[in-house]
Order: structure tokens, then C-alpha cells, then sequence
């Protein structure tokens, strides 16, 4: 699998014109990559999320991973269940490359396109 960003690399619906994806998320359950294709990327159960879970444990907006140019910013949305860094409980704190994250029992893993390992 190529994991550089490309003319041809898939973009979630609702991308913002001129945005060029920096990162993406692996979702461990699926073994899928979903790309980044938005500044504020939304996840959760409801329609209108950037990627929709069909999970229970989930919020309907569940939690947002933000670019904030120089870093990548993932914030619980007030959820249920909350959102976790490495095990840890957050509010909003600073994704790293490598960074395992988990929301309700759907568990995800943070890449920068830059810092994949080849």
C-alpha cells in the first residue's frame, strides 16, 4: 500500500477546496486507512460526520482531530464514553505520529504522510 498523498489518493466527501492532506488515521477493527481530507475532521455516529461509526459506544459526535498547521489536535466532543490518547483520558491534546487512540470501543492509530516508515 502507498501511503503517500497523491492527485489520486481517496478524499472524504466535503473536503475543503485547496486542502492537502497531511495525515490519516488507521482504524484497527477494519484494518482501513481513512485519509485526513479536511482541516476539522469529525467523527462519530451521525450522518453528517466526516467518518460515520455504526457503534453504540460512540457519540453521535463523538470527537475532532483539527490541523493546526504546525500539529495535529484531537478534542472529545464532550462524548459518553470519552476519547483516549495512549490509554489516557483527554479533553484535547496534541496527536503525534505513532499516537493509538481509542473512542468508545473502536481503537485508531495517528500518521503523518511525511513520518510513515518505509
Amino acid at each position: 500500500m502507498n501511503d503517500e498523498w497523491n492527485e489520486q489518493t481517496n478524499i472524504t466527501d466535503g473536503a475543503v477546496s485547496g486542502y492537502t492532506p497531511k495525515g490519516y488515521i488507521f482504524e484497527l477493527k477494519s484494518n482501513r486507512k481513512i485519509i485526513l481530507g479536511r482541516k476539522r475532521f469529525v467523527i462519530g455516529r451521525a450522518p453528517g460526520c466526516d467518518l460515520v461509526l455504526d457503534d453504540d459506544s460512540i457519540s453521535r459526535i463523538h470527537c475532532a482531530i483539527h490541523d493546526n498547521y504546525s500539529s495535529f489536535i484531537l478534542e472529545d466532543m464532550d462524548s459518553s464514553n470519552g476519547t483516549f490518547i495512549n490509554d489516557l483520558r483527554i479533553k484535547k491534546k496534541i496527536l503525534h505520529s505513532g499516537d493509538s487512540f481509542k473512542i468508545g470501543d473502536q481503537g485508531f492509530s495517528f500518521h503523518l504522510f511525511d513520518n510513515d516508515p518505509k
